[in-house]
């Protein structure tokens, strides 16, 4: 009995791992494709100051294809240390959670300014009718 209850704990343990990993890989190219959209927008000439909750200067994603990569690398590695997640391996995922909700504040700060310079526009077209 004992022998089976440890068999299924182990068996829950990778699946909750391989769940843990999927969900990673998805934070990360979420992330990624994020920062390659906002990189697109702001390399096609337009200038924006990007503002945080805090007010203070933002910067974009920094964060590579390649270098994500290897932060996902990294990340199953030190995630799947000895069927238990290393402190280093919990770091990184965290990390990667962070960097994404860095990344969708930037998305909202542009969508609000978008939205802002729409209705500046409005405003103006309005007022030369």
């Amino acid at each position: 009995a004992a022998k089976e209850e440890k068999c299924r704990l182990q068996n829950a343990n990778e699946k909750l791992s391989k769940v843990l990993i999927e969900m990673l890989r998805g934070v990360i190219a979420t992330e990624d494709l994020i920062g390659q959209k906002i990189n697109t927008r702001t390399t096609t000439g337009e200038q924006v100051t990007h503002r945080s909750s805090e007010n203070k200067d933002v910067q974009e994603s920094d964060l590579t294809s390649e270098e994500a990569e290897l932060t996902q690398l990294l990340c199953e590695s030190l995630l799947v240390s000895d069927s238990q997640i290393s402190p280093a391996g919990e770091e990184s995922a965290l990390n990667a959670c962070s960097r994404l909700r860095h990344a969708v504040d930037t998305l909202l700060d542009l969508l609000n300014q978008a939205n802002a310079q729409l209705e500046q526009t409005r405003n103006v077209h309005l007022s030369l009718e």
